[in-house]
């Protein structure tokens, strides 16, 4: 797959949408008092009468199915940041093939990183902007002990209409 700016904001925000729908799921089952592991029967084999059975079974099947796509996704979006934020990616090509010349060298932020995970690969290194200074530093996907290959939580940057 060929990555793009656009395409990597998407995955984002076809990330966010799948966050906020797991909250959503996530307050059905407080509604109805419930997990992802209580019984839905009582000690007598019947369902509980004291919840609505099919709602919280509906919940609890979305919220695994919707944590497997985020997990998926999460790793597209890696793979598209990887791609895009890579010195290389000054070598644009368009959907045919064909070289275009290079973005200006001004980029305009569309990402931001609202948490990093000490001793993930994001904490070793990172592009950031400190007192309005744009500071480069490598950040290589790899695997280490915690969630994903990055190791931080990354978010669209909102932009002001101008």
């Amino acid at each position: 797959m060929i990555y793009t700016r656009e395409s990597v904001m998407a995955l984002i925000e076809e990330k966010e949408k799948i966050e906020q729908t797991l909250k959503e799921l996530w307050d059905v089952l407080k509604s109805n008092n419930m997990g992802m592991t209580e019984p839905v029967i009582d000690s007598e084999g019947y369902p509980r009468s004291d919840i609505d059975v099919y709602q919280v079974r509906h919940a609890r099947h979305q919220i695994k199915c919707l944590q497997n796509d985020h997990t998926a996704l999460l790793q597209r979006i890696e793979e598209g940041l990887a791609v895009v934020l890579s010195p290389s990616s000054a070598e644009n090509l368009d959907p045919n093939g064909i070289n275009i010349s290079p973005a200006s060298p001004a980029r305009e932020p569309f990402a931001k990183v609202d948490h990093v995970s000490l001793g993930s690969p994001a904490n070793m290194a990172i592009t950031v902007s400190r007192n309005e200074q744009s500071i480069s530093l490598s950040l290589t996907p790899r695997q280490w002990s915690g969630r994903g290959l990055l190791g931080c939580n990354i978010v669209p940057v909102e932009k002001l209409d101008r």
